[in-house]
Order: structure tokens, then sequence, then C-alpha cells
């Protein structure tokens, strides 16, 4: 079963990549029916190369066709992870949104355990295997009823006899049933039927390892369920993050369900050991005969079947009555599945490239055109626009996310190119789909709105912007919006309104929102919301309430970002030039040597502002040494930042030769303005 079992992951690798590159928006019924029906065909044709490797080996030979029903059904009856490609094909996060479709999920958890459930209780007869009574024969009939008998007297236990081919014996747990190939009462001695049977009979009374592994395959379906929600979610960085997730904990499970399985066979070797009339030499025996029949040498579970004992092992431990059985699965697994790992990548990489689906070319023409966009190419972005739009209609419809994204493209490509009219037809239609997806007042069509506010504002209709920006308040009030966002909106009011205390009225809602904001709530507004107000106070002769405002927004804005945070140091600039300006210099040359301590650093560019604004405040003093000296310090500080040859420092000395005409040091201030000069020269 190695060969098989890596085929088989490999070929759910592969079906997984072909269903999640297929699906584009919706999971297609044409992929899911091809997906189980190569996970399926590729069994068979593993099961099928087995035959062809071990008949020749088997006396007599293997009857091809009832063996490969025979493994086919035993695979999926103990191994129900193969069940699973059932999952596969279930969308359960969307796309979109991130939210789990628990409908789909429960249906397909439901459907998972009716299928088990059946292909263990009715699989043989749905395969054809079962040997009804009338088949039996009148030689073989006293020998199938005595151990019936025998079963009966140890337990409730169903006796099922499978076809010629099948040699071999095994126990279904936990339906309490003992599955044998018929085919062994023509080479098995009563004793080694009967030491057969106990042996089975001790897999089913194992209340402990067969138990546990029953249990922990049933954990396997929302294992997957797991790791299928991890993957629609997005949560694993690429293709190769994702097979290495999977084959590692299909690696790690089997592991576990291997040891289960190998102390399971100790347990059911110690029930036949341990019955009354030594059976256990029957059962070597008959296990002998069992690997001749199949083709199979005595070290075949060492090599090949890492969940079962060998005849050498299991005498050993019947002798010593402990469990001492070491396997070295490890470089076999890798050795095996790495392969198929690799093939699965490749063909999700290949089928990606060679065939990608619907959801992939246009998130190729949607990225195209932002990047065509922003280097300036409208001819060619236009064109990519134009492509993705069809796509988008012919494979998704007028009514969906796709399109409707699209059309919000092509009406801010037209509103940049100044082309109101034409933007406008894209964002009318995109209003109507975007209603039909979301309803007629959702957070989510936010931005077309917007769209639309802007497209009116060009035109000059700025009743019919407002009334839109009014809207589109009103739902981010409604729905929780973030502080940040619905700030966005209230300027964009404030900018169309031509009423003074409108205006303010929509500046103290932004620094409402500042003050109610929290970290949960994400970007909170800008903190310039404060400045410009009081400047507007200031303009209306309230320089009083402009300055309890600044002093106000500094404390604010400590309690938010912090004492050592640019944006603290920038509230406190702000107040600095502002007192400054009202001729309270003492206060302000504190606030600003207050500043040049705080943020991003002496050399940060608020320090550097707050130098220069303290050169003024020297300067407005009279103090007229004490100003150049502050002058000189901050364009050394930028000659070291920036270079002696920058641009930054024209500033700078464009102050320090005001300063030098106001000293009437003439020399001084040719030598600086020469130096301007040189330096906007070199930036032309």
């Amino acid at each position: 079963m190695g060969m098989s079992s890596g085929y088989v992951i490999g070929v759910l690798l592969a079906s997984f990549a072909i269903a999640d590159q297929a699906k584009g928006s919706v999971y297609l019924p044409i992929y899911q029916i091809a997906a189980l029906i190569i996970l399926n065909a590729g069994l068979i044709i593993a099961l099928l190369g087995r035959w062809f490797t071990t008949r020749k080996e088997a006396d007599p030979p293997l009857s091809m066709w009832l063996q490969v029903r025979a493994g086919y059904w035993y695979t999926l009856l103990t191994t129900s992870l193969l069940w699973l490609v059932i999952f596969l094909q279930v969308p359960v996060v969307s796309r979109e949104t991130h939210t789990i479709f628990w409908g789909p999920l429960a249906f397909a958890l439901v459907l998972y355990y009716l299928l088990s459930k059946v292909f263990v209780a009715h699989g043989y007869k749905l395969l054809g295997l079962q040997v009804a009574e009338s088949q039996w024969g009148d030689e073989l009939r006293d020998r199938i009823t005595s151990v019936k008998e025998f079963i009966a007297e140890l337990g409730p236990y169903q006796l099922v006899l499978l076809g010629r081919g099948v040699r071999n014996a095994f126990a279904v747990y936990p339906q309490g049933k003992i599955m044998l190939g018929i085919e062994l009462f023509q080479h098995l001695e009563d004793p080694e039927m009967k030491a057969v049977m106990l042996h089975e009979i001790g897999h089913l009374q194992d209340t402990k390892f067969v138990h546990y592994r029953h249990r922990i395959g049933q954990l396997l379906p929302f294992l997957m369920v797991g790791f299928l929600v991890m993957d629609q979610g997005k949560v694993f960085p690429s293709p190769l993050v994702e097979s290495a997730v999977l084959l590692l904990g299909i690696f790690g499970f089997a592991m576990v369900l291997k040891r289960l399985t190998l102390k399971g066979e100790f347990v059911a070797d110690r029930f036949a050991k341990e019955f009354p009339g030594n059976f256990h030499p029957h059962l070597l025996s008959a296990l002998a005969k069992i690997y001749t029949l199949n083709g199979l040498d005595r070290d075949f579970c060492k090599k090949s079947n890492y969940a079962h004992l060998d005849i050498d092992e299991r005498q050993k431990m019947a002798e010593t009555g402990t469990f001492a059985v070491k396997r070295k699965p490890v470089r076999s697994f890798f050795l095996t599945f790495i392969p198929f790992m690799i093939l699965g990548v490749a063909l999700q990489f290949g089928w990606s490239s060679l065939f990608p689906s619907p959801g992939k070319q246009w998130k190729t023409f949607h990225n195209r055109y932002h990047r065509l966009f922003n280097a300036r190419s409208y001819e060619e972005a236009e064109k990519t626009l134009g492509s993705g739009l069809d796509l988008s209609l012919r494979k998704f419809g007028e009514v969906d996310r796709h399109t409707y994204i699209l059309l919000k493209d092509y009406a801010r490509f037209f509103l940049r190119q100044k082309k109101p009219a034409r933007s406008e037809e894209f964002i009318l239609r995109a209003e109507k789909v975007g209603e039909q997806l979301y309803g007629a007042a959702s957070l989510r069509r936010k931005a077309e709105w917007k769209i639309h506010a802007r497209i009116r504002r060009q035109q000059n209709k700025i009743p019919e912007a407002k009334s839109l920006y009014t809207a589109i308040l009103a739902v981010q009030q409604q729905q929780g919006d973030t502080p940040y966002n619905i700030s966005r909106t209230l300027y964009s009011l404030a900018a169309i309104s031509n009423n003074r205390p409108e205006i303010i009225d929509y500046y103290q809602q932004i620094i409402q929102l500042y003050k109610e904001a929290s970290p949960e709530d994400g970007e909170s507004p800008s903190e310039y919301i404060f400045s410009d107000l009081a400047e507007m106070y200031t303009e209306d002769g309230l320089p009083e309430k402009a300055e309890a405002l600044l002093n106000e927004a500094v404390e604010l804005v400590r309690q938010k970002k912090g004492a050592t945070s640019d944006a603290y140091a920038g509230s406190i600039l702000d107040l600095a030039y502002f007192l400054q300006r009202t001729g309270k210099y003492a206060r302000a040359e504190e606030l600003f040597k207050q500043c040049q301590s705080i943020g991003s650093g002496n050399d940060g560019g608020t320090a550097i502002g707050a130098g220069y604004g303290l050169a003024e405040n020297y300067r407005l003093q009279d103090k007229l040494a004490m100003a150049e000296k502050e002058l000189r310090r901050l364009v050394r500080l930028e000659e070291k930042k920036y270079g002696r040859n920058s641009q930054e420092l024209i500033y700078g000395l464009t102050e320090l030769a005001s300063l030098a005409r106001q000293q009437g040091d003439q020399a001084q201030e040719e030598a600086l303005r020469q130096r301007i000069q040189r330096l906007e020269d070199a930036g032309e």
C-alpha cells in the first residue's frame, strides 16, 4: 500500500490544485466531477500496477479484477482520507468577505459520514465481492459452518466471505464484522483458520488501540476542513507552503495511526496466544501460507507495510510478551511522497499558467490597468480596462463583484481625465450593480458614492454633491465605519461648503471623532484638524478660543499617540507658532525647545522646523545674535543630513541672508545669496 498511498496523496494534491485554479469565483460542477474521476482512476491504476508486480509470485495467479475490486474497497475502507476529496469540492470560505459557509460544511460532513458508513456496511456487496451461501459448495459448507459456530461462541460477530482472489482476513470495527477470503479454506487447516479468527476477534475486542485509532480517524474530516478554511481564507503565503503543510500534516497523522495499528496487532496476537488451546503457532503457520498465497516475502511488512507485523516479529513478541517493534518509515515516506508533493505544486503552477481561471485572468487585467495608469500610459490603460470588463461580463455577468469593481475603475479613469460625462455613465451602471449585490445602504458601496459625488463636484453641481456626501455620512454613522473614514467624508463636506458656521461645525465633528477614537478603531482622524479650526477661529477674531483649542490638542495627542511621538511634537509646534504670531514669545520659545527634544530626534523634520521657529522667535525679539547662532546650527545639521549641495539648504540659507541684511552685513548677505543661486542653478 506504500506506493498506492503515495499515488493517492499525489493525485489528491493535483486534484486540489485543479479544483482551486478552475473555480474562479465559485466551484464549477464539471471540475468537481473531474477531480473525483481523477482521484478514483489514479487509485485503480495504482492497484492494477500492484497486481502486475505480484501476480507472478503468487500461486496460483491472482484474479486481476477481483483483486483490484477488493483492493479498491479495502483502501477506501481503511483510508478515510480518500473520501475527503468531497471536501475539496465544497467552497467553505467566501473569497469576498472571508466568512465561513456553515451550510455547505455541514452538508459535506454529513455526506462524509453517510458515505463511509454505507461503504463499511455494504461496500463489499456494491463491488460484488461477497460470496453468497448458495455459492459455497458442499465441500466447503461444513468447514464454513464450523468456523461460524466457533465465532458465535465468542460474541455477536458476523462472518462475511469474499470471493476468490482475496487471500486475507480482516476485522471491521466497530461493526463487528470479520471479512475472510473464501479461498483461504482451500489452503488453511481448521486450527489455522480458527487462529486467524481469534486474531481478528482480538481486534474487535481491543478497547484501547483499535478504539483510539477509530476515534482519531474520525477527526480527519474536521482537520481537513480546518485546512480548507485556511487555504480558502488565503492564510498560506504560497502554494509550496500550502502543499508542505498538507503533506506534513498527513505524515504526522499517518504516523500516529500506524503506531496504534502496530500495537493493535500485538494485542490481537496476544488474544490468540492466551486463548485456551495454544493457537498462536497455528496463527504463525497460517500467516506464512497467506504470505505465499499473495506472493510476498517474509519481510514484506518491514519493507512496505509499516502498519502490520511480520512473522518473526510476531514470534519474538509472543515469546517476550512485550511490544518491541521499531519502524523507520521517515526516509521511505519522504522518498515516496516528496516527488508527489513536487508534482502537486508543479501542476498547480502549470495549470494556473496554461489554463488560468477567470478569476486569475481578471486579476491580471486589473493589476495591469493600475500599473499602466500609474505610469501615465493612459491609452493602454483604457484598452486593458476594456479587456478586463469584457472578460468579467462574459465569465461572471453584469451583477458580479468583478464587474462592479471594473465599472468603478472606469468611472475613476474618466474622472481623472476630466471627462465627467463618461465617468457618470459608468458610475450609474456601478450603482445598479452595487444595489443588487449589497443592498440600498451598505458601507461596501462607499467608494461608489464618493466617486459619484466627485463627478458632481467636477460638474459644479455642488448641491447634488453635498446630498451624496450627506447620504454617505449617514450610512457610515449608522453602520459603524471607522472614525478616520467618517472624518474624510466630513472634510469633503467642508471643502464644498460656502457657509462658515457649517464648515466650523464639520471641523468640530471631526475633533469629536478624534476624541472618541480608540486604538482598536484603526487610523484616527488627522491631527491637522486642530490647527485648521484654530486658524478659522483666529480669522474670526477669536484668538483665545484658538489658543484653548491648540492647548487641548497638545494634551489629547499626548494621551493618544504618546509623549515621544512625532504627532505630539507636531501639535506642540502648531501651538508654538500660534503663540509666536500672537506675540507670546517666551511661551513660544519654551515650546520650540521642547519640540526639538521629542519626536524623531534632533535631526528629524519636526525638530528642524521647531529650530527655524525658534530662530524666528529670537529675530522677532531683536535677539539677532541668538537667531544667527540657531540658523547656522540648523544649516550645519541639514548639510550633515542632506549634503552641502542639497536643495534642502536653500530655506535656511535664505533665512540667514535675510538676517545678515537686518544686521547690515552686506558682504555676508552677498556670499549667502551667491551660494543660494548656485544651489538653485544646480537644481534646474
